[in-house]
């Protein structure tokens, strides 16, 4: 995908490049670069990707580094969540 695409992408789930970067903490110029890929940044792009729901390879196809341990970092993340609800319920 393009920038354009993933702006818009991003925008029809209610998100803009300020608010991921907030949710990130990293500055929107941060979010903007890994977007239009001036430069990578795996967190910022796996996040992208979750946030619009489409596959790290459909979205950054020239960032194939970004494909390596996505579903391992995924339910790593997922198992994380898990137990901090778990630690916050107790």
């Amino acid at each position: 995908m393009n920038r354009t695409e993933i702006k818009k992408a991003l925008e029809a789930k209610g998100f803009n490049l300020a608010r991921v970067a907030e949710a990130l903490d990293v500055t929107p110029p941060a979010v903007s670069a890994v977007i239009s890929g001036r430069h990578s940044g795996k967190r910022i792009a796996l996040a992208v990707c979750k946030l619009i729901n489409k596959p790290v390879g459909v979205v950054f196809p020239q960032h194939p580094q970004y494909q390596t341990a996505h579903f391992a970092r995924e339910k790593s993340e997922e198992a994380v969540d898990e137990i901090r609800q778990i630690l916050q319920a107790s």
